[in-house]
C-alpha cells in the first residue's frame, strides 16, 4: 500500500514502500537498456542518435516521468524536511515542477547533479535548466502532451529518455541519507548506488 499523508502539511514514512520504488527504478533501467539495443548511445550529446525517438521511447518517457513526479511527492513529504517551514507550508500548495525547483534545487543541488552512462560515457545534467529558473525541456515535452500519446511520440527523443532516467536516479537518491548502506548498483550510470532497504528508527 502506497503511504498517504495524514494531513495537508504532514510528512509520510515511505520506508516500507522503498523496495517498490527501487524495483520500479530497476525495471525502468532494464527497459532503457532495451531501447539502446535499437538506438545506441554516444558520448556526444549532439549525436544524431539522440535527435529522434519512437513510440516505444515515448512510452518509456511517460512511465519514467510519472515515477519522477511520485518521487518528488515523496521528497516534498519526507520527514527530512519536517523542520523546514517552507517545505511544510508547500505541502498544502499545488504541486508542480516549479514548486519542486524552488524548494529543492538549492537544498538537493539538483541543477548541479549529473549522471554518466557506464558504456558510452555520456554525461547529462537533467535539471540544468533550473539554474535559469526554467523547466527542463524533457519535462516540458512530457507534461504538455502526456495525455496525447501520438503528440508525445512526435516530441520525445532518445536524449529525453536518458535525461529522465538520470533525473529519476537523482530524485530517488535525494530521498535517502548519506549514512545509509548503498548496496544496489545502477546498471546504466557510473557511481550510482541505492540502499536495498531503509533502516528503522529516527534516521532522518
Amino acid at each position: 500500500m502506497i503511504p498517504q499523508p495524514t494531513g495537508p502539511s504532514s510528512s509520510i514514512d515511505y520506508r516500507g514502500e522503498w523496495p517498490l520504488l527501487l524495483r520500479e527504478y530497476q525495471r525502468l533501467e532494464a527497459n532503457f537498456l532495451l531501447l539502446t539495443d535499437f538506438i545506441p548511445l554516444s558520448p556526444d550529446p549532439a549525436a544524431a542518435n539522440f535527435q529522434f525517438g519512437s513510440p516505444r521511447a515515448a512510452s518509456f518517457g511517460l512511465d519514467c516521468c510519472t515515477w519522477i513526479e511520485t518521487a518528488f511527492k515523496w521528497l516534498l513529504r519526507s520527514p527530512k524536511f519536517d523542520n523546514d517551514p517552507k517545505v511544510v507550508k508547500a505541502r498544502s500548495q499545488r504541486e508542480d515542477i516549479g514548486l519542486y525547483r524552488r524548494l529543492f534545487d538549492s537544498e538537493c543541488r539538483l541543477s548541479e547533479a549529473g549522471r554518466t552512462t557506464i558504456d558510452a560515457g555520456l554525461t547529462v545534467y537533467p535539471f540544468q535548466g533550473f539554474k535559469q529558473r526554467k523547466t527542463p525541456e524533457w519535462f516540458a515535452d512530457f507534461s504538455g502532451p502526456k495525455h496525447d500519446r501520438f503528440e508525445l511520440a512526435t516530441r520525445w527523443t532518445m536524449m529525453h529518455s536518458v535525461q529522465c532516467l538520470a533525473a529519476l536516479s537523482i530524485v530517488t537518491g535525494a530521498l535517502v541519507t548519506p549514512s545509509m548502506a548503498f548496496s544496489v548498483e545502477s546498471h546504466v550510470f557510473r557511481d550510482t548506488r541505492f540502499p536495498s532497504a531503509l533502516p528503522k528508527g529516527p534516521f532522518w
